[in-house]
């Protein structure tokens, strides 16, 4: 009976033991990701381009949605592409996102905007560090989600419902695809410039983080939120 009551006292004790050391492990590893996340976020703090940065509230004072009856066709696709490309800087993983209302075919190397009547968000499965961080969903904000039906009313009139984004062929005279990503940035650059904007997709988004990371809302944030916030461009 001495015996079985000792080696009883002894699990206990190996059980204590191997708790207190899970424990441990458990808090060194806590404390490990949240320096982790401390280290990652450190870099933002400096986070503005001094070559050709643009306050990112001037971006959105200049990209302002188009009047949709009034405005010509190039007009509006062009005014979009920026309006779309300064809200949602999703590198340039947009150039050939498709317009869907079902989910029941999606493609896993494509990316989408998925519309739906009570909400529109991006389906994105296909950009440069997806290995990395995995498909992200992003929601489209309410504040812009007027101006997006009604482009997606618009492009529906005008038989250009597949695609999200669309430019406008001058040679031809009638909206195109973007065949690629370079063809989209070389646009992009020129709808930029013709703002007396000289800046490229990846200066959108300093700007976008830059604004970001300075705001009140971005300080109340614990680490992993302030992460979730950095997902919604991309970016790890």
């Amino acid at each position: 009976l001495n015996e079985i009551i000792q080696k009883s006292k002894s699990r206990v004790a190996e059980n204590q033991a191997f708790s207190a050391v899970s424990g441990h492990i458990k808090t060194l590893e806590r404390y490990n990701n949240e320096k982790s996340y401390s280290l990652k976020f450190e870099k933002y703090k400096d986070n503005i381009k001094t070559d050709n940065f643009e306050e990112y509230d001037k971006l959105l004072a200049l990209t302002l949605e188009p009047d949709f009856k009034k405005d010509s066709v190039a007009d509006i696709l062009a005014k979009m592409n920026l309006y779309i490309s300064v809200r949602y800087p999703l590198r340039l993983s947009l150039y050939n996102a498709e317009i869907i209302k079902s989910k029941s075919n999606i493609d896993n190397n494509k990316n989408y905007l998925y519309v739906s009547p009570r909400k529109l968000y991006f389906i994105m499965n296909n950009f440069k560090n997806v290995k990395i961080i995995g498909p992200q969903q992003i929601e489209v904000n309410k504040e812009h989600e007027k101006v997006f039906r009604e482009y997606i009313k618009w492009l529906n009139k005008n038989n250009l419902d597949k695609y999200l984004l669309w430019n406008y062929n001058l040679r031809l005279n009638k909206p195109s695809k973007y065949l690629n990503s370079n063809l989209f940035a070389v646009n992009l650059k020129r709808l930029l410039n013709n703002l007396d904007l000289n800046i490229t997709m990846n200066d959108i988004r300093k700007s976008y983080e830059s604004k970001l990371i300075k705001s009140d809302y971005y300080k109340s944030l614990s680490n992993r939120e302030k992460e979730k916030e950095h997902l919604k461009l991309l970016a790890v």
